[in-house]
């Protein structure tokens, strides 16, 4: 179920960042955002990438998280 393991990893990224595994963060990102297309709830799409955004900005990728 993609909805399902969309929630997973993004629900993940917030304890890893606050943990400072950033790598780990990076990575449920990564997964999160290849999951997006076949998501069936917009609502989970866009928390996801509030979610992504946080990881950008630990990046220091500005554009990327505002895009």
């Amino acid at each position: 179920d993609p909805d399902a393991l969309l929630l997973l990893y993004a629900s993940a990224i917030g304890p890893y960042m606050d943990m400072g595994a950033h790598a780990r963060a990076a990575q449920a990102a990564e997964l999160a955002l290849s999951l997006a297309p076949s998501a069936g709830d917009p609502a989970l799409v866009a928390r996801m990438h509030r979610s992504v955004a946080r990881t950008l900005l630990a990046e220091g990728r500005l554009a990327d998280a505002d895009a």
